[in-house]
């Protein structure tokens, strides 16, 4: 079974259904019903509002990260959703604002390495 469960397996329909997506077909036969276990990170997609703290060399979490930053709140520049910001094992003068750039297929650039802390 899909070892993300219903959180796994609502990813797996949004990538469906997004317009650039090329899947032709899916199958699902089942998922598992048990809850996410650390290292792994729940989120809420109709409600991300929560504390943060994200280790950027687990995949799970810089998905995590890239998926708020590409949510779009109207009149908001993207980062304004994030306050209490820290980061560690960064560079001194990392910004956020780096990890709203995109790349030519629209993926926030977010680093590999450190931690990042926020309320969003």
């Amino acid at each position: 079974g899909n070892p993300h469960g219903a959180a796994g397996l609502a990813a797996i329909l949004r990538a469906a259904v997004s317009g650039t997506s090329k899947l032709t077909k899916i199958d699902i036969n089942d998922i598992r019903t048990t809850t996410i276990r650390p290292p792994a990170r729940e989120y809420r997609f109709d409600d991300p509002s929560d504390d943060y703290e994200l280790n950027l060399g687990h995949p799970q979490h810089r998905a995590l990260l890239r998926r708020l930053l590409l949510r779009e709140e109207p009149g908001r520049k993207v980062t304004d959703a994030f306050s209490d910001i820290s980061f560690s094992g960064l560079p001194p003068r990392f910004r956020l604002e780096e990890c709203a750039k995109v790349d030519d297929f629209g993926v926030p650039q977010v680093p590999t390495q450190g931690t990042i802390n926020f309320t969003y």
